[in-house]
């Protein structure tokens, strides 16, 4: 996958993202993760979308996949970080939790 195509802003941010996350992951995972993407930016404007590079949708979305993965009934589970390219892969002007 070309690198530069993950930092600009597509006109379809979506399936960009699909396109990615099929590039990236093994089979397998890639069919769960990429719905889990269309759901979790399913209800977010176009425009809000398009302020962000492919590469940190992917990373904010497979991030809260992945946590959500490992969940243990009965008990709290809470993150809260400031993410940055050379520790998450993946960069946010805000918080996460």
């Amino acid at each position: 996958m070309d690198t530069k195509a993950t930092l600009a802003a597509p006109a379809d941010p979506i399936n960009a993202l699909v396109a990615l996350i099929h590039g990236k992951l093994p089979k397998a995972q890639a069919a769960e993760a990429a719905e889990f993407a269309r759901q979790y930016y399913g209800q977010e404007a176009p425009e809000d979308l398009a302020t962000q590079t492919v590469a940190d949708l992917y990373g904010a979305a497979l991030s809260h996949w992945q946590f959500a993965r490992t969940f243990a009934s009965g008990a709290p589970k809470l993150r809260v970080y400031n993410p940055r390219p050379d520790e998450h892969g993946w960069q946010s002007t805000h918080t996460v939790v």
